[in-house]
């Protein structure tokens, strides 16, 4: 199948914002535009991106292979998760001086990058689900419902029930929500024909207007939008604020369809997102350092740069020398590395 440009553009759109949120937070110590107007529109767009390609080829996903969604978030998921989380964990003990008991106890538990510990669970989670279900719709929407429900009883952190999820490991609380966000992105590729009727400049408008109403009633009123983990004052204005924000998002990045360097940056968006912290933290440091102090919002977007340049670096670097490291890997890739080891054993 022809890889989709707009999927890139809408990736590299939401991690884009997910680093200009870094590096506020980072250079300034604290976020300078409100949370509640971006964020977690990124990450929601995310785990609706991760439905929308989840079962591949398969439109309906009534041929769903079980076996080869697991082998998947085996290699592209878990595998850099421990690989990433330790190499930046390493580096934090060594520069940082910080506790290795703690930074193991963190990756074991799936605390590490909060993110990615709660797409893996949800993606184990939808897989068994469309397993069972054979991707029947008013199965899969039953549980949409169910996922939507369990994270704001178990998982909320504002108004938290008897059964709250304080422990949170492997952030299972985000990770209902993720997988309900998930079955709606299978459900708009199975009906993609019906919502391209409505991708045109006039209704994107409008979804736009619509979101800074919206934008407008969560700032006056100081709605909690947060995930990882979850705190929302307001459930009903939260999902109707990622529903709009998603669909306009959908729509204008098919609208601009490819953006190079922003579709480049979509198509490698894991291994920005390991390195959105530790990147910003490094280059205030080292602004910090030559007396680059933040005192205006120019120096933002400065940083910015420097963060996104960087990040960029790092990610071709990976993907074109280390691809096995996120799961790009021809059957025959460790084959040189296997006859290394036995000849050095035999040695």
């Amino acid at each position: 199948m022809e890889r989709k440009q707009w999927i890139d553009t809408l990736r590299g759109i939401c991690m884009t914002a997910i680093l200009l949120f870094h590096t506020e937070m980072y250079y300034s110590g604290d976020y300078i535009i409100p949370y509640g107007c971006y964020v977690h529109n990124a990450l929601a767009t995310f785990f609706f991106v991760s439905g929308y390609l989840f079962c591949g080829n398969s439109r309906d996903g009534r041929e769903f292979d079980f076996a080869r969604k697991i082998r998947s978030v085996f290699k592209t998921l878990i595998v850099p998760y421990f690989i990433f989380t330790t190499v930046i964990g390493t580096i934090k003990i060594v520069a940082n001086h910080a506790e290795s008991t703690e930074i193991l106890h963190n990756i074991i538990l799936g605390k590490a990058s909060w993110f990615v510990a709660a797409l893996i669970v949800a993606e184990l989670l939808l897989a068994v689900t469309m397993f069972i279900t054979r991707g029947k719709t008013v199965l899969l929407s039953i549980t949409a419902l169910l996922s939507f429900i369990t994270v704001f009883v178990i998982g909320n952190k504002h108004n938290p029930s008897p059964l709250f999820n304080e422990q949170n490991s492997w952030y299972v609380n985000d990770a209902f929500l993720a997988m309900g966000i998930m079955i709606c992105g299978i459900f708009y590729r199975r009906h993609e024909d019906f919502f391209n009727r409505f991708n045109t400049i006039l209704y994107t408008s409008l979804l736009f207007i619509l979101l800074l109403i919206i934008k407008n009633i969560i700032i006056i009123y100081q709605i909690n939008t947060v995930l990882g983990s979850i705190e929302v004052s307001n459930i009903p204005m939260f999902l109707t604020d990622i529903g709009i924000a998603i669909l306009f998002l959908v729509n204008l990045s098919k609208l601009i369809n490819k953006l190079p360097l922003i579709s480049w940056t979509g198509a490698h968006s894991l291994v920005y997102y390991f390195f959105c912290g530790a990147v910003p933290a490094t280059v205030t440091f080292l602004f910090n350092k030559i007396g680059f102090q933040y005192s205006h919002y120019w120096q933002i977007i400065v940083m910015l740069t420097a963060v996104y340049f960087i990040c960029t670096a790092i990610a071709f670097t990976i993907y074109r020398y280390t691809p096995f490291l996120v799961g790009r890997t021809k059957k025959n890739y460790f084959l040189p590395l296997i006859m290394m080891l036995i000849t050095a054993t035999g040695t």
